[in-house]
């Protein structure tokens, strides 16, 4: 069953209850369901009187999703959606890539810092000793 067969049932029960004060009556909500050509499923709640839109979207990638020998599609989605490729996203590549460096440095000296209170914790020790 595919993700989208799964989530769509349960919004739709979730809507319905969120509607119902009481929870012994169901209240009518006009859910409207369809799919591009590419399979991506919407599900929609029309409602023109309002001047708004409200979305929200769901990937399967991340450490829940990924299997061995399937990994690692969260850290590349990260890599498009925020640090870009040479060509894609960035207008200075070799100042992206050096702020990119700074952090991992700076992530690095953070990790050393969390190692040594582990070992602090590990050995009942004080964290501000």
């Amino acid at each position: 069953m595919t993700r989208a067969r799964t989530v769509i049932p349960a919004l739709a029960l979730a809507l319905l209850a969120a509607g119902s004060a009481s929870g012994s009556e169901v209240a009518k909500v006009p859910v409207e369901t369809f799919e591009l050509s590419n399979g991506m499923k919407f599900l929609a709640v029309v409602r023109p009187e309002l001047a708004t839109v409200a979305a929200g979207w769901v990937a399967r990638v991340g450490s829940a999703n990924e299997r061995p020998g399937i990994t690692g599609m969260s850290h590349f989605f990260e890599h498009m959606m925020f640090k870009g490729t040479r060509t894609i996203g960035t207008t200075n590549i070799d100042e992206d890539l050096r702020l990119i460096e700074e952090q991992e440095t700076i992530r690095e000296a953070m990790r050393a810092e969390m190692d040594v209170m582990r070992e602090k914790l590990r050995r009942g020790l004080r964290l501000d000793g």
